[in-house]
């Protein structure tokens, strides 16, 4: 995902210089007369190149112009990039227009953002969400294109926070399922428990019959001394 801000400032037109209209029968050698005359003395070399490159009023505006939209730019950019933090891959590139003078200028701009999803980790993914929304408004006056990425990051940062409160609702809900384990396991015991307890004083009851058979035939042994023997 890129941010952006790109305004190509156009180019000055400059006239054509007035042709003068030639007379078909007049002698070359008078318009080459006219052109140097003998009593004027040829321009010298410093004077000719300073003539070629002395910049007309119409072009000193367009370089004016074009240094400051570079300005801009560059200042646009580096708010994006330093928002961007560890985000950034490739560094800013600019789109440049040759001035007057010979100089490129940036007229528009774009930082390189990683707006990848980490997998499995909603975590990092609001923090990227959040630093990438940041980054897109950083600038004093963001672009159209600025707007369009904040509002990408936004729903990023939505579907992470979506992601995290459900890993919160299944932690949550995880110590409910063991306590009714737990207690299951707990009614389980005492069940067992409870069918322990029938059991003894069935012992207890078939045991005394015994003891009464027993009794009956030998008539030597008590009823408490025989059930400490046999329970």
């Amino acid at each position: 995902m890129n941010v952006s801000s790109t305004n190509f400032i156009p180019q000055a037109t400059y006239p054509n210089p007035v042709q003068q209209p030639q007379d078909e029968h007049a002698d070359p050698t008078d318009k080459a007369a006219e052109k140097s005359p003998k009593n004027s003395e040829p321009p010298t070399s410093a004077g000719a190149n300073a003539a070629r490159t002395e910049p007309s009023q119409q072009e000193l505006k367009h370089i004016k112009e074009l240094k400051q939209r570079d300005q801009e730019v560059r200042t646009h950019e580096a708010a994006h990039r330093a928002a961007a933090g560890p985000y950034v891959r490739n560094g800013t590139s600019y789109t440049y227009q040759r001035g007057p003078d010979g100089v490129n200028y940036a007229i528009g701009g774009e930082v390189d953002i990683d707006t990848s999803h980490e997998n499995g980790d909603p975590e990092a993914n609001l923090k990227k969400a959040e630093t990438i929304r940041a980054a897109a408004l950083a600038p004093a006056q963001p672009s159209n294109q600025d707007y369009a990425v904040a509002a990408k990051a936004a729903a990023m940062e939505a579907k992470a926070k979506a992601e995290l409160q459900e890993q919160r609702n299944a932690s949550e809900a995880a110590p409910g399922i063991a306590e009714n384990e737990n207690a299951s396991e707990s009614g389980d015991d005492e069940e067992n428990s409870s069918e322990a307890a029938v059991i003894v004083p069935e012992r207890q009851s078939q045991n005394i019959n015994r003891y009464q058979q027993v009794a009956a035939i030998s008539g030597e042994q008590t009823a408490e001394t025989f059930l400490n023997l046999v329970v």
